[in-house]
C-alpha cells in the first residue's frame, strides 16, 4: 500500500481513500464532494467515494468507544478517529487514517508507522470502513 499525504487541513479523507484505492490523490479528489476542502468529508460521503474508487461494497461499522490501540484486524480498513478535544462549532473534528495489518497510514504524516509507535493510538475509533471479502482478497494479491 502506498502512503498518500494530505494537502490541506481538511482532506485526510481524500488522501486515505487514494491510499486504499491505490490511485493518486488527484484521481481520488475527483470523487470527493466540493465541500471537503472547507469542512471535511462525512462518513456517508466517504462510503460513496470508496465504492466509486474501488468498485467494491464497503460497510460502515460503528466503533465508538473502542481505543485505536486495541484495533487488531487481519486485513485493511479505513478508520475515523476522534481525539475528543477539537471542535468546530457543534461538530467534533475527526481524522481519517488507514490501518493495514498493524501499520498506520496517517495522511497528516510523511511516513507510515507501526500502531505501537503511532502518537494518536490513545484516540478512540468513531467509525471504520471495511470492504467486502472480495476486495480484501484483491488487495492481498
Amino acid at each position: 500500500m502506498k502512503h498518500i499525504k494530505q494537502r490541506t487541513g481538511w482532506d485526510c479523507g481524500i488522501a486515505s481513500a487514494a491510499c486504499i484505492a491505490g490511485c493518486s490523490y488527484s484521481v481520488a479528489a475527483r470523487f470527493a464532494p466540493a465541500s471537503v476542502h472547507i469542512s471535511g468529508i462525512d462518513p456517508l460521503q466517504m462510503l460513496s467515494m470508496l465504492r466509486a474508487l474501488t468498485g467494491y461494497h464497503w460497510s460502515i461499522i460503528d466503533g465508538r468507544g473502542i481505543p485505536l490501540r486495541e484495533l487488531e484486524l487481519h486485513g485493511y480498513c479505513m478508520v475515523w478517529i476522534d481525539g475528543g478535544r477539537a471542535w468546530i462549532g457543534d461538530r467534533a473534528v475527526m481524522h481519517v487514517i488507514v490501518y493495514d495489518r498493524g501499520t498506520i497510514y496517517d495522511p497528516g504524516h510523511v511516513i507510515k508507522r507501526n500502531l505501537a509507535q503511532y502518537h494518536k493510538r490513545h484516540w478512540s475509533i468513531a467509525y471504520f470502513f471495511v470492504a467486502s471479502r472480495r476486495a480484501a482478497r484483491k488487495a492481498a494479491d
